[in-house]
């Protein structure tokens, strides 16, 4: 795995569930993100190599909408071991210029640092 990133991710505080389209599947829940790529924590491992159209369902509405979707592959997954959940990367294919909008102006987002009272553990 190359650990040299281009963009810095940026940690969000908020609980974001993040979801396999086709399948409406939670595929975990979103721990860091940039324009070009994410990762999540899931209970699951995640194959590495596969292409997944996902949902990020995000706090508050931003440009109209609490949805971003993304077209990405994965990259690696490993065990956290202080959790004994999985963490897994992505990177980010394909997604609209309106996708691309409200993912910019989400992460400057209030509701993207908000912490949420309690810690929901992810499903996936």
């Amino acid at each position: 795995m190359d650990n040299r990133r281009k963009l810095e991710r940026k940690r969000t505080g908020a609980y974001v569930a993040v979801f396999d389209t086709r399948t409406n599947a939670s595929l975990g829940c979103l721990v860091d993100i940039t324009t070009a790529g994410f990762r999540l924590l899931s209970t699951k491992p995640l194959p590495a190599d596969r292409l997944y159209s996902v949902r990020l369902e995000i706090p508050a509405p931003v440009a109209g909408s609490k949805m971003i979707a993304l077209e990405t592959k994965s990259v690696w997954c490993r065990k956290n071991q202080e959790t004994n959940l999985f963490d897994v990367g992505f990177i980010i294919r394909a997604l609209s210029e309106d996708n691309l909008h409200r993912l910019e102006l989400w992460m400057e987002h209030p509701s993207f640092h908000k912490s949420g009272s309690t810690v929901a553990k992810p499903q996936g």
